[in-house]
Parts: C-alpha cells; structure tokens; sequence
C-alpha cells in the first residue's frame, strides 16, 4: 500500500515513459475512492464520515463488511481481506489489468492518456479496455443513426407508438440499425481489428468464411444498449420492427423477435441488470429504496416513462441469486413484477425457490390476467403503486400458489403442500438449520396446519411415534396429570425492553455472548422467557463452549416445538426487520429499534449518554462473577450491546442501592460505634453512589 502506484506500475516492465509516474498521481488525485466505489455498490457513512461501509461485491457478504477510508483513500473488506487504493479496486472488480484500470480512471477524470512506449503484455485476446472501446462506438453509430438519418423513421415511428419518446431513448442510449449486414464491419475499418470485433459481439464471421459481418442481433432492428452499473456498454439487444412497419421484410427469415448479444468477458446476462445504470440512483433513496424487476426492455421503459425510475430487467433469464447479490448492494427491498399470465407466474415460482434462503425483503407482485406492466402501468398509474406497495413477501406467494395448486379435500392438499415445502427445504442448503429456514417451516405450519414438530420430523428423515390418546382437557385422568398446550410468552413491556433487546442481539450474533455474560447474569433479567434464553446460552457455552443459534433453539424446545421457541423465533424476526446485524456492524446508523424502546444518543465512546460506569470491584449480580475494571465498553462491544447492558446494570445498581438503604435503616446501633457490618453496608452505599454519578471515560 506505501508504494501506491508504483507497485501496481512495477509488473508493467518499464511500459510507460519518462514522466508516466507523476500521470498515475494525478489520476489517484482526481479519482476519490469513495466516489469511485460508491459508483458501484451502495456506502453509509460512519463516524461522521471517517469511515464508509458498503456490502464487499467480492464474496457472498450479508452484512457490510467492506469499509473505505476516505483519508487514507483505501479500501478494505475485513471478511474476504480484499483490500488496497482505487487502482486495486478498480482492477479487481472490473477484471483489468493495471493499465486499463489506469485508462478507465483517467477518462473518468477527464485527462489524456500520455503515449505509452515498450512492447505491450502478451494477451490472450484483446483486453477489456479495448472491448469496452468498441462497444462504446458501436453504440454511438446505432444511436446517432436512430436519432438523425432518414432511414430510422420507421424505427422512430414504432417507439413513438410505444410511448417512448425523444428523451426516454436518449437516456437509454436507445439505437437503429440499418437493414445492411456490414455497415458497423465497414465502418469500424481503421478503427479495430478482426480479434476485437468479434470478441465483443458486433461482428461475426460470414457462413463461408469469406470474412466478417454484422452479428445478427443488429441489422433492420433497434437496438437497446446493454449496461452495467456503471454506464458501461457491455452488449446489445435487438429487436426487429414489427410486421405492419414498412420496413419489415417478410422474406428476411432470421432471428427471433428479440435477440441479445451472445455472452462473453464483459457479458453474463445471469449476472446483469438491464437499466440498473439509470435506476440505481432512484433505487438507493431513502424515499424509495426499492428495486423493481421486470422481464423486459419495454416494460422497464414504460415504467420509466410513468415515473417508476427505479425499474430493472432481467434479460431472457429468472432472477438468479446473482441478480439479487447486484441488487442487495444498493437496496434491502426488491419487488418482482409479474405478467398476468399463469407462465410467468409459474417460471417465477420456480425462481423464487432458490432465493427464499436470500437475506434480502423479497417479494412478489402480480399483475391482473390478460396484463404485462407496460400496458397496465400506462392505464393505470397510482393502482400500480398501491400493487407495489401491498406485494406479498416470496414466501407468502410461494404458499399461496401451493394453495392454489393442491386444491381438493384439505388434508390432501396439506399433505402434499407440506411435502412440496420440505423438498425445497431439502434441496436449498442456505435454508435448513438456519432462521430462515425455521421461518418457512412456522409459517408452513401455520397456513396448512401441520404442527411444526411433524415438519421437523419429516425434514429429518423419520416421522414421531404416534401419540397416544390423552383425555380432554376438561376431564381428570386416571393415568396421571391431563397435558395441556404452554401459554404463549407475554410480550416484553417498560424496563423488560431492554433486556428484549440484549437477547435479540445474542440471537443474532451468538459470539458476542461472553461479552455479555461478563456483565450480566441471568439473575439480571426479570422477563421470565428472556431470563430462560440467556440461561440456555450460559449452558451452552457451559457444554459446548460456544454459543450457537441451533444450540439455543435445540433447548428451547427439545421436542421440535415449544412457545419458548416461537418467541425466540419471532425475536429473530423482530431483529431481522430492524436491520440489527447491519447496525452491530455499524454499516447502519441508530440506536434502539422502533418497536417502542426508547432511543438514546451516544457518547464519544461508544455508550448511551448517562450511562453510569461499574463500580470498582462490584460483582455480577446472581452468579458472582467480577465484572472487572475495564468495564463493557471494551474494544470490540458493539454499541447498541453497550446500550442494553448499560440500561440492565443501571436497573441493578439501583436495586442494589435501595437494598443498602433498606439494610443501613435496620442495622443496630451499638454504645461503641458502628460496628464492621455497618461499615461495610456504608462503603458499599458510598461506591454505588460514586459510580452512579461518575463521568464516562
């Protein structure tokens, strides 16, 4: 890192020319990293700034883990240890060689790339650069022909009639090519070479192999530029004009209606969003923070056009799990927009099974019958807002076409809905044994009234024995005690909330328990479900020395099912919905969640303002062990964890101090003094008072 450009700059072998060194500074000047990345996944700011965070495109992140130092103009992801300047970004994410990145930097920045002396890198092909370069080109020929030559009326009239009118097209580079197989090969002459067209898609090599011409996608078609996030042309689709245009040919005989560019380096259409250039901005607002996804060019330009810009499409394929990875950086929430028809809804259940494990707000909006979003967005605006806002979350759609499908007598359907469930559960390993997976099979057991404890029997491969006849609850039994079904937990309530709190931050990150635990005990907590979760983490540590969440859910309810379990099961809901593994990380600002529990600002160091720091040598409350001179505001606590123990420990302290003065007004007075027992009481009263009144740090 201390080398900056200069490292990046040694494996070139002397490429550049005198004075090259002080070019690469001047670029790493004009290119602020955090602009640079932020032009490409989504930051929050931390510490007013000094820090931002973002989800690492690098690997599979669920939390932010990726961090930019805006002063040190670095970058790091403290989970997959990618890391380095804007260069190393730039190189790594887009797949370029140290010198493309240099280029792709400088034109950004508006400077001139100084000649290059010495032989180039031997390659294996034409470099990205390059095909970006011809890509770029071909799509400012297709789209000035469009917009100027006379030839393109045809094309101009059928996207007026679409609704696509001047500015719409200019924003999405919208292009036409004329009815000749070799006006981009002629017109490249000079310009690229053989290799270079045919590796980015805009030639191919004629059926005799005479040379080359146009790809198919693009004669007598308009063309729609394919982009990624970042402007970038990466590949084009071409549509042909329809058969009532006076310039469709009947006789033309080639090609489907629509036809994309074949995939390549640049080009994975599993991975890429049509129009996500122009809807990320839109997306990212607070005011929306939203994506909708449609299958289509013309649906996302209708809805475009009808002020939804926060609109992408797939491109001939399902959403995939790389189309969501894309989508998580920038927003939590996406919709997918369905056609009316039972074929898309039926592909898109069949999408949607591999997603359910996706940690991101998923869900699922359906068009009336006989409707596509472009024409019901055009008739019918504000309704298509109601629809987007109302959309059922994936797996609510996934059980209701599982309703809808399994129809008939009721046990019939239940058993094979059910059974349907459990094969997905089966063949998605990002589900079974996780939260996520225990949310499917208590909302699979709640909509098709199987009891959960039969489900998890089923996933586990054996059913339970059969349960013997038990009298009614209303009948005594000869045998022994009636059973009867637990009384759900009550719902934490006053100074219950924080201890709600702690508990949702051990279920969703279990490793932070010994920080807790050095703090409080069990004994701490009043809320009788709460206090018996916290003890089946101190067993768990106990036996296993480590916390884990199956441990926990394990002992709550060893026989499958349990209220003790579906609290703790809809803690780790409430703790998903308040975004809580993002705000432990510090990616997302905020103090307590918003179901009620108070809000508190924070001090310089980490804690709620007031919060009083832990008397020297006073012990935890119920199990005797110290609670120590660095108290819990160490190095590493998160600090909302912090938070929830402070409100705890306050609570206890104030016990605690009632309790002395209780103890002080009964102690005897002897004609000698005080004796030592009293004494003692006085100390003790002293020191709480001290630590309640003690300034933090």
């Amino acid at each position: 890192m201390s080398n900056g450009l200069s490292d990046h700059g040694q494996s070139r072998g002397g490429a550049y020319e005198a004075g090259a060194e002080d070019f690469k500074e001047q670029v790493r000047v004009r290119s602020d990293i955090a602009q640079v990345i932020g032009e490409s996944i989504s930051l929050k700011a931390l510490r007013g700034g000094a820090e931002l965070a973002g989800l690492c495109p690098f690997h599979d992140d669920r939390n932010p883990s990726l961090k930019v130092y805006p002063d040190r103009q670095t970058f790091r992801c403290w989970s997959c240890d990618t890391g380095g300047d804007v260069f190393s970004f730039v190189m790594k994410y887009d797949g370029l060689d140290f010198f493309s990145a240099l280029k792709h930097l400088a034109q950004r920045a508006g400077l001139e790339m100084p000649e290059r002396t010495g032989p180039r890198p031997s390659k294996d092909g034409p470099d990205r650069g390059r095909l970006l370069e011809v890509l770029k080109w071909a799509d400012l020929q297709c789209h000035t022909f469009l917009t100027r030559s006379s030839e393109a009326k045809a094309a101009r009239e059928y996207l007026a009639a679409r609704g696509i009118h001047a500015d719409l097209a200019k924003t999405y580079g919208l292009g036409y090519h004329p009815d000749d197989w070799s006006w981009l090969v002629n017109r490249a002459k000079g310009l690229f070479d053989r290799e270079e067209l045919l590796a980015s898609g805009v030639a191919g090599v004629k059926k005799d192999g005479s040379g080359l011409r146009d790809h198919a996608l693009f004669p007598d078609r308009v063309i729609f530029p394919i982009r990624d996030e970042r402007g970038r042309t990466i590949a084009f689709g071409g549509r042909q004009l329809p058969s009532d245009s006076p310039r469709f040919s009947q006789d033309k005989g080639f090609g489907a209606k629509y036809i994309n560019s074949s995939e390549s380096v640049l080009f994975h259409k599993s991975k890429v969003l049509y129009g996500l250039d122009v809807a990320r901005e839109a997306i990212r607002k607070p005011t929306c923070d939203t994506a909708l996804v449609v299958e289509g060019y013309t649906d996302t330009l209708a809805l475009h056009h009808a002020s939804y810009q926060n609109v992408v499409a797939t491109l001939g394929t399902a959403l995939t799990k790389e189309h969501v990875g894309v989508l998580r950086r920038f927003t939590n929430r996406i919709v997918l927009v369905l056609d009316g028809d039972r074929a898309g809804q039926d592909a898109a259940e069949k999408a949607l099974q591999k997603l359910l494990a996706e940690s991101v707000d998923l869900r699922v909006l359906t068009l009336p019958p006989g409707t596509d979003p472009a024409d019901f967005v055009s008739e019918q605006p504000e309704a298509f807002g109601e629809l987007v806002a109302t959309a059922p979350e994936a797996l609510d759609f996934k059980l209701s076409r599982l309703t809808a499908r399994h129809g008939g007598d009721a046990l019939q359907a239940g058993d094979a809905a059910t059974k349907e469930m459990l094969d997905l559960l089966r063949t998605d390993p990002g589900l079974v044994g996780t939260r996520r997976g225990d949310l499917v099979l208590m909302r699979t057991s709640e909509r098709f009234g199987v009891p959960e404890r039969r489900l998890r029997a089923d996933l586990n491969g054996h059913r339970p024995a059969p349960r013997q006849f038990e009298p009614p609850a209303q009948f005594s039994s000869d045998e022994g005690p009636v059973r009867r079904e637990e009384p759900p937990i009550p719902k934490p309530a006053g100074d219950e909330l924080a201890e709600a709190e702690l508990l949702k931050i051990l279920l969703t990150r279990p490793e932070l328990f010994p920080a807790a635990h050095a703090v409080v005990g069990s004994a701490d907590l009043r809320h009788a479900g709460l206090r018996r979760l916290f003890e089946l983490c101190e067993d768990a540590e106990e036996l296993d020395g480590a916390v884990t969440l199956p441990a926990v859910l394990d002992g709550a309810a060893p026989q499958g099912d349990s209220p003790l379990k579906r609290f703790a099961v809809k803690l780790m809901a409430e703790a998903d919905s308040q975004e809580l593994g993002g705000r432990l990380d510090g990616s997302i600002a905020g103090g307590f969640a918003e179901n009620g529990t108070r809000r508190a600002a924070f001090s310089a160091d980490g804690l709620a303002a007031g919060a009083a720091t832990t008397a020297p040598g006073q012990t935890r409350h119920g199990n005797g062990s110290q609670e120590g001179n660095p108290d819990h505001r160490s190095a590493g606590v998160p600090p909302l964890l912090s938070l929830a123990l402070s409100a705890i420990t306050r609570r206890r302290r104030s016990h605690q101090a009632r309790s002395s003065r209780a103890d002080l007004a009964h102690a005897p007075v002897s004609p000698g003094g005080l004796d030592e027992a009293t004494r003692a009481l006085l100390r003790r009263q002293a020191d709480l008072h001290a630590a309640r009144h003690a300034r933090p740090g």
